[in-house]
């Protein structure tokens, strides 16, 4: 057989060239699955601050600072709960501070919840690995692990704070649209499914001074 530069041999040479290519293509095309338009969705996302204020009746007990951060590799959801609680004549602070890290698609890919104030420290992390394994590493004092688990989750799972960003971003945030999704309950290990709805839309613009 002849193997040298010539027409039919160059001729061969470019059409099989052609045909990795379009296997190529196709097989990029149909592995995007659902996620793809999300994906496509955040592009749009920018980072952000957002603050709101706790009240008991009247009375504001706290605070919540959520902040949005864009990276390369996805997008990172931080959130500052602060409760300023009573105890005796003075008032004691509870702070909760947790960090997720999601993918391009909205997918949880980790998270870190730190609790403080009242007795030890307590930090939870989570990471998830590419089989849809949750691990779970609870952390009571600096260097102290007590103790450690894995769970399997549905690929949609996802924390509270990630339901408004799916809703927005997954082509729901119409009146009247509903959006049904697993919702990872950290303390009992026990998936549960909650329904959002979009009722109305509303919006506030308050002057910063």
């Amino acid at each position: 057989m002849d193997l040298g530069l010539t027409r039919r041999n160059i001729g061969r040479l470019v059409l099989l060239t052609w045909a990795v290519i379009l296997a190529w293509l196709a097989r990029r095309e149909f592995s995007k699955g659902d996620s793809t338009p999300v994906s496509e969705r955040t592009a749009r996302l920018a980072p952000g601050a957002a603050y709101f204020a706790v009240y008991a009746g009247a009375r504001q007990i706290g605070q919540l600072n959520l902040a949005v951060d864009t990276l390369v590799e996805g997008v990172r959801i931080t959130e500052l709960l602060v409760f300023d609680l009573p105890r005796g004549d003075t008032t004691h602070q509870l702070v909760q501070s947790t960090e997720y890290h999601l993918s391009r698609s909205l997918r949880l890919r980790g998270f870190t919840r730190t609790v403080l104030g009242i007795g030890p420290q307590e930090r939870l992390e989570g990471t998830v690995g590419a089989d849809s394994i949750l691990s779970l590493r609870d952390i009571e004092a600096p260097g102290l692990v007590a103790g450690q688990t894995r769970r399997r989750l549905d690929p949609d799972a996802v924390l509270p704070a990630m339901i408004p960003f799916r809703a927005a971003f997954g082509g729901n945030l119409r009146v009247g649209a509903s959006l049904a999704l697993p919702l990872v309950e950290l303390e009992s290990g026990v998936p549960r499914r909650v329904t959002v709805r979009v009722t109305a839309e509303s919006t506030f613009v308050l002057p910063d001074s």
